[in-house]
């Protein structure tokens, strides 16, 4: 499947761009995370969260051909 990924902040800077397509035969966002830092190994160790169709998701999430967002941890206070 080819998913579009899209990086924000400090993410984005890792792997220098902003959006990218990426084939993956990932069916759950853990397996997904893997292939990417395959791809991007400079991503492996870093924390960071994925949002799916504008959901924020948990590794063990099923995903389906979409839209995948990679956001840097957020502070909060």
């Amino acid at each position: 499947m080819e998913y579009t990924v899209r990086y924000y902040g400090q993410i984005a800077e890792l792997v220098d761009s902003n959006e990218e397509f990426i084939f993956s035969q990932a069916d759950t966002i853990q397996r997904f995370i893997k292939d990417l830092i395959q791809i991007h190994p400079i991503l492996k160790g870093k924390t960071f969260q994925v949002a799916q169709n504008n959901q924020i998701k948990r590794e063990g999430a099923l995903i389906r051909k979409a839209v995948i967002d990679l956001l840097p941890q957020f502070s909060g206070g």
